[in-house]
């Protein structure tokens, strides 16, 4: 199928906020570092993360977000 009018829209769909970080296990399945709450040693860098979904394209914030959790993994070696 041709793309546009007619034929297939493209799109990408960004799944965020199914993962939040937080301080309060109740609220939130990570730490702010991207720590599982319930699973020490296990962390997430991705859009789950994020409080919730944004308006944009994610790729910027994701990127520094998966920095910033590697950095905390790498600071618990």
């Amino acid at each position: 199928m041709p793309l546009g009018r007619g034929g297939r829209v493209p799109f990408c769909a960004h799944q965020m906020g199914s993962a939040r970080m937080g301080r309060d296990p109740k609220t939130s399945v990570a730490d702010p570092l991207g720590q599982l709450h319930d699973a020490r040693g296990v962390f997430i860098g991705d859009t789950s993360a994020f409080p919730t979904a944004v308006g944009a394209n994610p790729m910027w914030t994701c990127m520094a977000l998966a920095r910033r959790t590697a950095r905390a993994i790498l600071a618990t070696r």
